[in-house]
């Protein structure tokens, strides 16, 4: 989702090397840019919405395979995080 250049950080969320389900969100200025997600779709979900909206996840959170991606689309204006 959304195209991976011009980003200043990635933040994976899952471990490759572990299983085969990841994910690595691109961030440009904390704003989500593009997500690069691997066997699972609710990463993707998350990550095409949240791009649209102009979201800048907490990164810890967003780091966090344990933490609800729902929860980061709450209150998460661009700007924050």
């Amino acid at each position: 989702a959304g195209l991976s250049t011009g980003y200043d950080e990635v933040v994976l969320r899952g471990d490759p090397a572990a299983g085969r389900a990841f994910a690595c969100f691109y961030l440009a200025d904390g704003r989500l840019i593009a997500a690069d997600c691997v066997n699972n779709a609710q990463e993707f979900m998350f990550g095409k919405r949240a791009i649209a909206e102009g979201l800048s996840p907490d990164r810890s959170l967003l780091a966090d395979p344990g933490t609800p991606l729902a929860s980061l689309l709450q209150g998460s204006p661009a700007g924050a995080g």
